[in-house]
């Protein structure tokens, strides 16, 4: 009775750990400016060609301007992010390589929350 309890607990935490590690974070960016700003937030990460991609974003522009935005290794733009709005987005990748996560900022004042994980 006991070894069966300490399997089934064994088994749940295996579980719990391929799911989390299944869900981790590729890249995120979280920034919030009381005051206007200029400057530029990156992430990074690696995916390979099939990998299935899923991006969360928040951001709330006061004032100024914001561009988020993922480039692939060779600097082409991906995927642009609508700003002032809350969503998600899934994006299959077509070339295995090393991505940037880009939030390029102007008299920006707000605040803006990017997860990248791999679904």
């Amino acid at each position: 009775m006991k070894k069966s309890i300490i399997l089934i607990f064994l088994l749940i935490l295996i579980c719990a750990a391929v799911f989390t590690a299944c869900q981790s974070n590729l890249a995120m960016l979280n920034k919030e400016c009381n005051y206007a700003v200029t400057g530029k937030s990156k992430g990074s990460f690696t995916a390979k060609c099939g990998d299935e991609i899923l991006i969360r974003y928040n951001s709330k522009v006061e004032s100024g301007n914001l561009i988020i935005e993922i480039t692939n290794n060779k600097g082409k733009i991906i995927r642009v992010f609508k700003t002032n709005i809350k969503g998600s987005d899934k994006i299959t990748v077509k070339e295995t390589g090393k991505y940037v996560l880009d939030a390029a900022y102007s008299k920006f004042k707000g605040k803006i929350s990017v997860n990248v994980q791999r679904k």
